[in-house]
């Protein structure tokens, strides 16, 4: 394995895209918070419906005390990671909206990250269209979110995005990175459901069941997904070959995020296996229509 040392500061071999891409979730934000008190009915109706008025502008919700905290905790932890090493950052890119700038700052004052770096906004990398997703009646929410999980790339919220259409800004974000950024490491500050994407992406995961499972696993606050053309042992490849998932705290349901490096295996199809297995849904479809059928 090679040392710290030669990990940084060997360079890149090949220069036609990155050659590491760090995305990292914002902190827990005041919408976080309010989403999950109103889920478990904390909030009395007056000051529920005050916040549901006030969160409507979403680029302006803060991150609150804990986010703030799981920023500097990230930064720090960061800060002695043996794969991460703040000093070789070139580029940093925020997405636009206050929580992730505010993350950003966090995370990048405790890591030891040089101040004086030029840090770009960019809203391609910003935060998935909810809509009025969040301030629909509980009942429709419910719904809603179930149909979110089946129906994972066409579903979209009232007055929302697709993730079709997410999946599209995660690739314009690389192709200018790409263009951009070739040879170069990458420091993302971003939301959530723009992270699972670029995950999908990078790992080819086109399938409906396993993009599904991508979506109820989520990425913690203060996740970090770092994408890389490095092995572990520091081997260089043309394309991104590892990635690993790093958070300060995450829950079971989430998966690993330790920081262990997993290799990117992508799916393979051929005639064995391009078709879907049959689900309840498509057996009871045909059963339904099976009088009818020519």
């Amino acid at each position: 394995m090679l040392s710290e040392v030669q990990r940084f500061q060997n360079l890149p071999q090949f220069s036609h895209e990155p050659l590491e891409v760090n995305l990292i979730r914002h902190g827990l934000s005041a919408g976080n918070l309010f989403k999950q008190l109103l889920n478990t009915g904390k909030l009395p109706p007056e000051k529920a419906a005050k916040l549901m008025d006030l969160i409507r502008i979403d680029w302006d919700i803060p991150l609150v005390r804990k986010g703030h905290e799981q920023a500097k905790q990230l930064g720090l932890k960061l800060k002695a990671d043996p794969f991460f090493d703040p000093k070789s950052i070139d580029v940093v890119v925020v997405a636009n909206c206050r929580r992730a700038r505010e993350t950003a700052y966090g995370v990048m004052d405790a890591a030891g990250i040089d101040p004086k770096l030029i840090i770009e906004l960019n809203p391609r990398i910003g935060e998935r269209d909810w809509g009025d997703h969040h301030l629909q009646d509980k009942d429709l929410i419910a719904r809603a979110e179930k149909l979110r999980i089946e129906d994972p790339f066409c579903w979209s919220p009232h007055e929302g995005e697709k993730m079709r259409y997410t999946s599209e800004r995660v690739n314009h974000a690389f192709t200018t990175f790409n263009r951009r950024f070739g040879g170069k490491r990458v420091l993302g500050f971003t939301h959530g459901e723009f992270i699972v994407s670029a995950k999908a992406e990078i790992s080819r995961i086109y399938d409906p069941l396993d993009f599904s499972e991508l979506l109820k696993q989520g990425i913690p606050n203060c996740g970090l997904l770092q994408i890389s053309r490095l092995s572990p042992e520091g081997k260089e490849s043309n394309g991104y070959t590892h990635l690993r998932q790093f958070a300060v705290e995450s829950s079971a349901r989430q998966g690993d995020w330790s920081g262990k490096w997993q290799e990117i295996i992508r799916p393979k199809y051929d005639l064995s296996n391009i078709v879907a297995p049959p689900t309840d849904r498509s057996k009871e479809i045909l059963e339904l229509l099976g009088e009818y059928l020519p």
